[in-house]
């Protein structure tokens, strides 16, 4: 969801949708307490305006890191999945030289290294 339809939600008291990301879901509290705010007169509409700016520079943050986050943990997943399959592979491997093939490449999907996965399948 954009920003501009989290805060019309907040604005007009609607339900967000099921499956929101954190980003938005903290977005939606901080703007709907703002609109509280603004409505009880508890602060002027430059400082809510102020406040709206900071918010929404700060959800754009937020939404990045989230962003990399859920990417990484993805990544992270599929290395575990595929370690998994390795390991089986290594297991039943016979000969040493397709082992040793194996276990480089898990220990490349391990640490995320594929430098040294390239370097030692060349030697």
């Amino acid at each position: 969801m954009t920003a501009d339809e989290i805060e019309k939600l907040a604005r007009d008291r609607k339900p967000l949708p099921e499956h929101t990301t954190l980003p938005e879901s903290c977005l939606y509290e901080t703007l709907a307490g703002l609109w509280d705010a603004y409505l009880a007169q508890r602060v002027d509409r430059e400082k809510a305006h102020a406040s709206k700016m900071r918010i929404l520079r700060q959800f754009a943050e937020f939404s990045a890191a989230y962003d990399k986050y859920c990417e990484t943990f993805r990544e992270q997943q599929n290395n575990i999945r595929k370690i998994g399959t390795l390991r089986t592979s290594i297991t039943r491997a016979e000969d040493e030289r397709e082992r040793l093939r194996l276990c480089i490449l898990a220990i490349g999907a391990m640490t995320g290294d594929r430098v040294f996965e390239k370097t030692e399948l060349k030697r």
